[in-house]
């Protein structure tokens, strides 16, 4: 029935087989030992379908079920026996450290399998863990008790639903928060298998050295101190993930063409660190940033790119552009509800003379930055806006003659009490930059 509601997925059938397996041992008087457990599943579920070693789901759940038989049980080893069994901490204090402790093993092994699928890493994803495991016992546990007691009475089955329901909300709602707090999630870029391996061998090693450490101090009849144990784990956890992520710099000039469908993209990496990004557009696949050009940045290892490079304005070159542009707080798009205050004189001197192969560059008309906002409906802070227009009139835009245009126009000072007005009224500014030399 599980294996049923959960929709058959490979984790899930993984948890089915294995929790198969350990009833047959319970059922035998045999031993169970999880990674025979895990190891003999495997087996199974590659013989029926080869091709789900490539599954991300098959990877992430057999890395992290591996992790908690292998790192889970050395890293107990680290902490005294008392602690475990109740006689350090009672109760509650041992199965919030035992959950840290398991929490911190899945990390560690399924680092390397969540970089090289997703090219990032969640950096707070243990601190989650240890809230949201438990609470998923108490999912269960309600939508259990719901089942049940739905047959007697429909409003019982109810409350205990609406439990369950909101420890859910509870859940997505702390991991919501974690999302958004700074560094929730570091790119990586996606490690070759070099790394890979050589993060493993530093695993393997610290095993190693567990049996080593703690061999040697029960033959001398003492214990190691906590502090000097948590300082052992810590070093081998910082030297396997510098393994895993540290690169060389290198003095490649690297492009890379962005499978973008109808359209155009092309990524630049420079020797110096500077990355350019040459259109990004399609016609032919829906946001294009997010579902194509963000990975390819992401596989590099890409945080930002410093430099934007539009040869012409089709939808297929630059519609990608608006999901690459930062974007805080959802400034844009600006929408009726907004109130704008709106800083530099562009707003009303939009400069258009310019020079080239055929002489001057002047449109017969042109429509300003003010009137566009009031043409979409957009309220302005029209306060600020007679200030530019005044100074505008008092001081008019130097046009110059062909070929000896002006670099730079003289633009309004702004004062505190500007700011302050503008704050007081409007919830969004756009500030306009504008050059007024070329073609």
């Amino acid at each position: 029935c599980f294996l049923i509601m959960t929709g058959s997925s490979v984790s899930a059938v993984r948890a089915t087989v294995m929790f198969i397996i350990q009833l047959i041992s319970i059922g035998t008087g045999k031993n169970y030992d999880i990674l025979s457990s895990l190891s003999l599943t495997a087996l199974i579920m590659l013989a029926c379908d080869p091709l789900l070693v490539t599954n991300p789901g098959f990877q992430l759940s057999y890395a992290a079920i591996a992790s908690v038989g292998i790192i889970y049980k050395n890293l107990k080893r680290f902490f005294p026996d008392d602690i475990f069994k109740g006689r350090r901490f009672k109760g509650t204090g041992t199965k919030i450290l035992s959950g840290m402790l398991l929490s911190i093993s899945v990390y560690l092994g399924t680092l390397p399998v969540s970089a090289s699928l997703y090219y990032e890493i969640p950096l707070y994803s243990v601190l989650v863990n240890i809230i949201v495991v438990p609470l998923m016992s108490a999912v269960l546990g309600a939508g259990l008790v719901s089942s049940i007691l739905g047959i007697i009475s429909l409003l019982l089955g109810r409350f205990f639903c609406g439990i369950g329901v909101y420890i859910v909300d509870f859940i997505k709602w702390s991991c919501l928060f974690v999302s958004k707090l700074p560094f929730s999630r570091i790119v990586t870029g996606c490690p070759d298998k070099m790394h890979i391996a050589i993060y493993y061998l530093v695993i393997i090693i610290w095993i190693k050295f567990i049996d080593i450490y703690s061999g040697n101090f029960e033959k001398a009849g003492s214990k190691p101190k906590v502090g000097n144990r948590i300082y052992a784990f810590l070093s081998f956890a910082a030297i396997s993930i510098c393994s895993l992520f540290i690169r060389l710099k290198t003095d490649i000039l690297k492009i890379v063409f962005v499978d973008v469908g109808q359209g155009e993209c092309i990524l630049i990496e420079s020797p110096s660190g500077n990355n350019y990004l040459i259109d990004a557009g399609s016609t032919s696949v829906k946001e294009v940033f997010k579902n194509r050009i963000e990975g390819a940045l992401k596989y590099d290892g890409i945080r930002s790119v410093e430099y934007m490079i539009v040869t012409h304005p089709d939808s297929d070159h630059i519609n990608g552009l608006t999901e690459l542009l930062k974007n805080n707080d959802n400034v844009l798009p600006l929408t009726g509800e907004d109130t704008v205050s709106v800083f530099s004189r562009l707003q009303y001197d939009w400069m258009y003379m310019g020079y080239g192969s055929g002489g001057d560059v002047n449109a017969p008309y042109l429509v300003d930055f003010i009137q566009g906002l009031k043409n979409t409906g957009i309220k302005y802070n029209e306060t600020l806006a007679q200030k530019y227009a005044s100074y505008c009139r008092k001081n008019p835009a130097e046009e110059g003659v062909w070929g000896r245009w002006p670099a730079n126009q003289l633009e309004m000072k702004i004062t505190d009490a500007d700011i302050c007005q503008a704050a007081e009224i409007s919830n969004k500014a756009i500030v306009i930059i504008g050059r007024s030399a070329g073609e």
